[in-house]
C-alpha cells in the first residue's frame, strides 16, 4: 500500500531518526558488551561474585523500572528534552564508570545508565507514534527494533575488543 504524498512524513522527519536510533544503539551495546567484559572487570576491580552478577543485571533492571516514569516525563516536559537529559547521563555516566576503581560505584553508574537509557528509549517510541504517519509507524518501530537488536548482537564483540584493547 502507498501513502499519498500528503500523509506522507518529510524526509526531515526521517533525518531525525538518525541521532535517535545512535542512541537506541548506544544503549544496546552498553546492555550487551558488559557479560563478554566481565571477567576483565572482575580483575580489574577485584569483585566479588555478588558485584559481577549486580554489574550485568542493574542496567536492564533501572532500564525496565524507570521506562514508564521515563515516557510519563516525555509527556510533561517534552520528548525532545527527556532524550536529551538521557543522553547526557548516558555520556556522564559513562564517563564517571569508565575511570573508576571501586565496584561500588560502577554498580551505581550502570544503574543510573539504565535509567538514562529508558529516557531515550521512551522518548524515540513516543516520537514514532506522534510524528510518523499510521502507515509509516511501523517502518519507524522495524529501525528501532532492528537498532536494538544490532546493537545487542554487536555488544559481546565491542565488549571483548575494549576489555582486551583499552580497557
Amino acid at each position: 500500500m502507498t501513502i499519498p504524498t500528503a500523509q506522507r512524513s518529510s524526509a526531515r522527519t526521517w533525518l531525525a531518526m538518525v541521532p535517535m536510533l545512535l542512541g537506541v544503539l548506544v544503549g544496546a551495546l552498553a546492555i550487551s558488551a558488559t557479560t563478554t567484559a566481565l571477567p576483565a572487570m572482575r580483575q580489574d576491580l577485584h569483585m566479588t561474585d555478588a558485584a559481577a552478577i549486580w554489574i550485568v543485571d542493574i542496567y536492564p533492571l533501572a532500564l525496565a523500572v524507570t521506562l514508564v516514569i521515563a515516557a510519563r516525563a516525555g509527556d510533561q516536559f517534552g520528548r525532545r528534552t527527556v532524550m536529551a537529559i538521557g543522553l547526557a547521563g548516558f555520556a556522564l555516566f559513562n564517563l564517571i564508570g569508565g575511570v573508576t576503581d571501586s565496584a561500588l560505584v560502577l554498580i551505581a553508574m550502570r544503574a543510573l545508565l539504565g535509567a538514562s537509557e529508558a529516557a531515550v528509549i521512551a522518548s524515540v517510541v513516543s516520537t514514532i507514534g506522534a510524528v510518523f504517519q499510521p502507515g509509516e509507524r511501523v517502518l519507524g518501530y522495524g529501525l528501532w527494533t532492528a537498532t536494538f537488536g544490532a546493537g545487542s548482537a554487536f555488544g559481546p564483540v565491542a565488549g571483548g575488543i575494549l576489555a582486551e584493547g583499552p580497557g
